[in-house]
């Protein structure tokens, strides 16, 4: 039997899926779509341990979920900020995302 050998880094076939994605979404103005996009970049990054990153992507599909009036959109969005934020030991900005 051939051995199965995975890619160096799995994850990269969707963070270039995601940003064409993305562009994609953001060049016909569907903020919606352009929101899932930020959360999939978000969660590669957040799995690769990259929280600053992760969270930079997640705050800009907050902003996106805001335009088009997604409350649960953007509480997932602020819950997961908050959780890379703990992870770069940013504390008391993690607990604030809870008050918006």
């Amino acid at each position: 039997m051939d051995e199965v050998r995975l890619p160096v880094d799995p994850g990269q076939d969707l963070v270039v899926l995601g940003q064409r994605a993305l562009d994609l979404y953001l060049g016909i103005g569907d903020r919606m779509r352009a929101a899932w996009a930020y959360d999939l970049l978000g969660a590669v990054a957040a799995v690769r341990g990259q929280f600053a990153e992760a969270r930079a992507l997640m705050e800009q599909g907050s902003e996106c979920y805001e335009d088009v009036g997604d409350a649960g959109g953007i509480a997932q969005a602020e819950f997961l900020s908050g959780m890379y934020e703990m992870h770069l030991g940013q504390f008391a900005r993690a607990c604030s995302r809870g008050e918006r």
